[in-house]
């Protein structure tokens, strides 16, 4: 009998350490429930927005639970973060914890590039590019924050354009730069110039053959930061640009 409370014991000791070191890397089962649960009424809420859970994760690094949620009507079903995270005014008080979402960063980067397709659809058919994203520093707003005041189509609230910069972020399916390819690049670049259009540019190529002393592979690098875009009168300028790492 002693033998079997002692094993009774030692296993009921392990199973509460494996669920401990479960719960403290994955978090609580419950908690997921619930973030999720209060996102769908969150985006109702804030947005008019009617939304489905695809999921939710759990950062352990700093104890914040994140609804993954998507639009019903949208076809995409991009995905939109809500996360249960501590929160601050505009004065950097703190104010505790609230939900906060990240989706005028989801809806300014598909409005920008359905914007760019149109306008460039050669360059988003060309036949070196593998992706073509538009991509903001991420952060996210709480309930009473982020709001332009329009709707859309279906009576969604908009949420105000990100303060940040976008990038226009390409990753190529070659090692160099074809100069069809910079010559609608540079077309591009001259366009935001003109129009004083803030975006940043990366163009990232295959990785290369030639290697490093680390033994990494050496890449094609285009980076143009916003405030640094300028006209460029012929590719060979745009050549100058081009890096390798």
């Amino acid at each position: 009998m002693k033998i079997k409370i002692s094993i009774a014991v030692v296993v009921l000791l392990f199973t509460s350490f494996v669920y401990y070191l479960y719960t403290e890397m994955n978090g609580l089962p419950w908690k997921h429930a619930e973030v999720k649960r209060n996102a769908i009424v969150y985006m109702k809420q804030k947005y008019n927005m009617d939304v489905a859970a695809a999921g939710s994760s759990y950062n352990f690094k700093f104890k914040v639970y994140t609804a993954k949620v998507y639009n019903v009507k949208d076809a995409s079903k991009a995905i939109i973060h809500v996360e249960d995270d501590v929160n601050f005014d505009d004065y950097g008080s703190f104010v505790g914890k609230q939900l906060q979402d990240d989706y005028s960063l989801v809806y300014w980067s598909a409005h920008i590039r359905d914007r760019l397709q149109k306008k460039y659809h050669d360059l988003f058919k060309h036949q070196d590019i593998d992706t073509i994203q538009i991509e903001y520093t991420y952060y996210t707003l709480s309930l009473e924050r982020g709001l332009s005041g329009d709707k859309d189509q279906h009576g969604v609230l908009i949420p105000a354009k990100p303060k940040y910069a976008p990038e226009l972020k390409i990753q190529l399916k070659t090692i160099d730069f074809g100069d069809h390819l910079l010559e609608q690049l540079r077309q591009v670049i001259n366009d935001m110039v003109n129009t004083s259009q803030s975006m940043n540019v990366f163009v990232r190529a295959a990785d290369g053959k030639e290697k490093q002393p680390n033994g990494m592979s050496k890449t094609a690098i285009l980076s143009i930061e916003h405030d640094k875009l300028k006209t460029f009168q012929s590719i060979e300028e745009l050549k100058k640009e081009i890096k390798r790492w």
